[in-house]
């Protein structure tokens, strides 16, 4: 997975893999998480690295993802649930299981 994500970004050092592997186990966690799983299914693979390379991306460009000058507010980019895009959505319904609580 790490090796997939520097070809898409191109990265050929060593230099961000630390970065790049929290990264990819927060989209993991993300994605397990919302589907309500303790498995990664391997037919999401794909959308871990579509959120990694987006973030990624974002935190080379400064990584802030809003401010607020009203009492002064920053957020910086994360990989949560608020990645998932209707892409990504409509990937998951395929893997989401139900909770009965």
């Amino acid at each position: 997975m790490l090796e997939q994500i520097k070809i898409l970004l191109g990265i050929t050092d060593t230099e961000s893999d630390a970065l790049l592997g929290i990264m990819i186990d927060d989209a993991r966690s993300a994605i397990i998480s919302y589907l309500n799983r303790k498995d990664f299914p391997d037919g999401l693979n794909f959308a871990i690295r579509e959120m990694v390379v987006k973030a990624y991306k974002e935190s080379v460009s400064g990584g802030v993802a809003s401010v607020n000058r009203g009492d002064t507010s920053i957020s910086y980019t994360t990989i949560d649930s608020s990645c998932f895009d209707e892409k990504l959505l409509r990937a998951f319904s395929k893997y989401k299981k139900i909770r009965m609580d």
